[in-house]
C-alpha cells in the first residue's frame, strides 16, 4: 500500500488524540507532529501507522463516505484514482478485522517500512498508572508500601493530573496503590476518565470488592 508517497496538499488530521467507540471497542488514534500515528484498540492492541495509514484511520473512523477519502487522499499525496481506491479497500479490511475480531499479536506496524518493537520512537507512554494511595487493608510482609509517603492527593488534584495525561495523548490508565479502593472518590475518578475519553483499569487485592454494599 501507500509508501514513500509525496506529501502535496495540507494535511489531514490534526496532531493530538481521537476517540472513538465502535461497538464495544474503544479506539484511540494518536497523531503526531510528523503526521504518523499510533492506533490503540482497547488499550490492548497496538498498531503503529505511517501518515497515509493515519489519515486513512481518522476518515474510516470517522465515516467519512469513500469518496470524499479518496478526494482527501489524492489531494494531499498526488495518487491516481485507481491505486488509491485499492489501497483504500485493501486497508478498509484490515482496519474492519481489527476491530470486528482483534489480532494475536499486542504491538503490529501497518503501511509503513517496519521497525521492530519497542525500538520504534514513541513520544508518550502508551499507559499510566496512578497510585492514588498507599493505604492498604492487608499486612503483607513483603509489602513495599510500608516506607512510601503517606500523602495523598486531593480528588480535584487527580482530576487534573488525568487531564494532562489525556492532552499527553496517553490513552489507558491504571489505578494502583496501595489500595485504591480505599478511596472514597474512585467512582468519582473513574467516571471523570470516562468523560475524557481514558481507558481505566484498576489493580486491587480484592478485599473490598467481595463486599456488595
Amino acid at each position: 500500500m501507500f509508501k514513500n508517497l509525496k506529501e502535496s496538499g495540507k494535511r489531514i488530521t490534526e496532531p493530538g488524540m481521537h476517540h472513538f467507540r465502535r461497538g464495544e471497542h474503544r479506539v484511540h488514534l494518536r497523531i503526531s507532529e510528523n503526521g504518523r500515528g499510533i492506533l490503540t484498540v482497547d488499550a490492548s492492541r497496538i498498531i503503529h501507522l505511517n501518515p497515509v495509514a493515519a489519515d486513512m484511520v481518522w476518515m474510516i473512523l470517522s465515516k467519512s463516505p469513500d469518496k470524499d477519502i479518496l478526494k482527501s487522499l489524492r489531494k494531499r499525496y498526488s495518487v491516481k484514482k485507481k491505486h488509491a481506491a485499492s489501497d483504500l479497500e485493501e486497508f478498509g479490511r484490515v482496519l474492519r478485522g481489527i476491530l470486528e475480531t482483534g489480532a494475536s499479536e499486542p504491538i503490529s506496524f501497518i503501511n509503513m517500512d517496519v521497525t521492530e518493537p519497542f525500538q520504534a520512537e514513541v513520544e508518550v507512554p502508551y499507559r499510566m498508572d496512578l497510585a492514588l494511595t498507599y493505604r492498604c487493608n492487608i499486612n503483607c510482609g513483603h509489602c513495599y508500601n510500608q516506607t512510601r509517603e503517606k500523602t495523598e492527593l486531593s480528588t480535584d488534584q487527580w482530576k487534573t493530573v488525568m487531564k494532562k495525561i489525556w492532552d499527553m495523548g496517553i490513552p489507558h490508565i491504571i489505578f494502583t496503590g496501595g489500595e485504591s479502593t480505599l478511596r472514597d472518590d474512585l467512582e468519582e475518578l473513574i467516571q471523570y476518565a470516562e468523560t475524557l475519553g481514558l481507558v481505566t483499569g484498576l489493580l486491587t487485592n480484592g478485599v473490598k470488592l467481595a463486599n456488595e454494599a
